[in-house]
């Protein structure tokens, strides 16, 4: 009988000879071969029956890393499955059909981001009803996980080289390995639970987002993403000295120095500092010797609509939101009309971060006022 010889990452032998006869325990050591080749377990196997392959004849000329098992099987059926390269171009696509020509790109994928192998059957109601809540897992994390899909009514071969016994059967692969899964069918909320560990924090999600708006110095458009990474996770000081970074640029001193007052001082760094001297900086534009001359004659004449507004001006050009939205307003229950008082509220309201609980107050304030 012929020999099989397999030879593992440590240099270590695995035979079958003469010693193990019977189709049975040929074909067993066989499949077992071919699952150890699919984890990387195994560096050359050598055996007759897979030197029909293309794969297999190039181990018999070049001895180095090879992988027969993945070879097309000719006696499987044939299906409309694409590479995964082909899948993953300029648009990212994160659902692939397996066969044996792609399995090993999305295991080599899987050191950079999870693969998710769902297994499944037309025949197996469960497993469809699976592969949908998967897909559409799969769509919220495009960037960090791929849904790779077995049929296994096309790829029985490829399902058992897995070790796949029953119908629906999922596993997760990071790094080439196995890392979880389940057989059977679970509800969204347990798939999420389940891959928690394995993909990145909303929060990073977020802050990902975030990086080029502050590098850009969107504040406006970085503040709301900010604020939600922040109700994600609070303890984290890195996001609070971030959003009152933010909170300092749009003048929002007050929320700055709260938000300053929170981090504990091993975490007092050269980004708490700089939030600092933005704080410090903003204070002094705030008391221009204008802004002086103005507070003063405002004092002098309470009732002067037209001192009122020019001051809410200044207040708004050195960012001090809140100060001119109070004056404005104060014009507007006087007179609904005056001069420019009203679009210039609407203006600051505009410009104030979306979900801004400053403009949230003033724009409910101007909803009692007109109706």
């Amino acid at each position: 009988m012929d020999r099989l010889a397999v030879k593992g990452t440590g240099n270590k032998f695995f035979n079958y000879g003469p010693d193990y006869s019977g189709d049975f325990y040929r074909e067993k050591f066989i499949l077992e071969a071919r699952q150890a080749l699919l984890y990387g377990k195994i560096r050359v196997i050598v055996d007759p029956f897979l030197a029909e392959t293309a794969q297999a004849a190039k181990l018999q000329r070049k001895p180095a890393l090879v992988r027969p098992a993945l070879a097309k099987s000719t006696n499987r059926p044939h299906s409309k499955n694409h590479s995964v390269r082909q899948l993953t171009g300029v648009k990212l696509l994160n659902q692939v059909e397996v066969s044996f020509e792609n399995v090993r790109e999305l295991l080599d994928m899987s050191q950079h981001k999870l693969v998710v192998f769902a297994f499944w059957s037309e025949r197996s109601e469960p497993s469809k009803q699976l592969l949908l809540t998967l897909s559409a897992i799969s769509q919220d994390h495009p960037q960090h996980l791929v849904l790779a899909k077995v049929n296994c009514d096309l790829d029985q071969e490829l399902a058992m080289q897995f070790g796949v016994r029953s119908l629906p059967t999922t596993m997760f692969i990071q790094n080439g390995q196995p890392v979880d899964g389940f057989a059977g069918a679970e509800t969204d909320a347990q798939i999420r639970q389940r891959l928690q560990p394995y993909l990145p924090a909303p929060e990073e999600l977020l802050i990902q987002q975030i990086q080029p708006l502050l590098e850009n110095q969107q504040w406006t458009e970085a503040f709301p993403l900010l604020k939600q990474a922040q109700q994600l996770a609070p303890a984290r000081a890195d996001i609070c000295k971030l959003l009152a970074l933010c909170a300092a640029s749009l003048g929002q001193l007050e929320q700055a120095k709260t938000l300053l007052s929170t981090v504990l001082l091993a975490d007092q760094d050269s980004l708490y500092q700089q939030v600092q001297s933005v704080i410090e900086l903003a204070e002094q534009a705030a008391d221009s010797p204008e802004i002086r001359a103005l507070e003063a004659k405002l004092a002098a004449t309470p009732d002067d609509l037209l001192l009122k507004q020019q001051l809410a001006v200044q207040y708004q050009q050195v960012q001090r939101s809140e100060d001119a939205l109070a004056l404005l307003f104060s014009i507007l229950q006087q007179d609904l009309n005056f001069g420019d008082s009203k679009k210039l509220f609407l203006d600051i309201l505009a410009v104030l971060p979306k979900g801004d609980a400053l403009a949230g107050t003033y724009r409910r304030k101007l909803y009692s006022l007109l109706y």
